[in-house]
């Protein structure tokens, strides 16, 4: 019993998740690793900020102009690693601040319930032992539900893979484009 818990534990041990970097492929003169720690590269009139996080890259748009620049849904677009087109949410950067852009998006995930605790402990569902059938107030553990989009603005991406990124700016009359090449990498 103690050998195959010990092999059991090894075992354990030894997989675990894969953990994954960033490579910014294109523009070549930016091109670099993008790791756990922050990495900055500049297209004027922005200055972007990039980092690995929990196997997402993680940018942030940097606006340091004195007047609003507006990311443009209708001219940005994410080609994930199979090659299908994703829209990019558009939002307006203002004077002096920084939007921020998670490749692929977090789903926003909702409590199906209320919750209520005091204390520390561990909570299991359990089903319907010791309660009547159908009991309405009897609830198990808290159940969360993801909100579904039909898979157009959430996306995974998978393996090591590439994503191409173009993002559509305007600011007053003037009007241009950003665009991103990213592999994802085994660390």
């Amino acid at each position: 019993m103690v050998r195959w818990f010990m092999a059991m534990a090894g075992l354990w041990l030894a997989g675990g998740c894969a953990a994954y970097d960033f490579d910014l492929v294109e523009p070549a003169e930016l091109a670099r690793r993008i790791a756990n720690s922050e990495s900055e590269a500049v297209r004027p009139p922005l200055r972007y900020t990039f980092r690995s996080y929990e196997n997402r890259l993680v940018m942030h748009i940097h606006n340091p102009t004195g007047s609003a620049v507006l990311l443009e849904e209708q001219r940005s677009v994410v080609v994930d690693g199979s090659g299908q087109s994703r829209p990019v949410r558009g939002v307006m950067i203002a004077p002096a601040s920084f939007a921020k852009l998670i490749l692929p998006p977090l789903r926003p995930v909702y409590q199906a319930s209320p919750a209520f605790g005091i204390g520390v402990g561990v909570g299991v569902g359990m089903g319907p032992h010791g309660r009547r059938p159908f009991d309405p107030y009897a609830w198990d553990a808290p159940r969360y539900f993801s909100e579904y989009d039909g898979g157009v603005y959430h996306w995974e991406w998978r393996g090591e893979s590439i994503v191409r990124l173009t993002l559509g700016y305007r600011q007053g009359e003037r009007a241009w484009q950003d665009d991103f090449v990213f592999r994802r990498v085994k660390r």
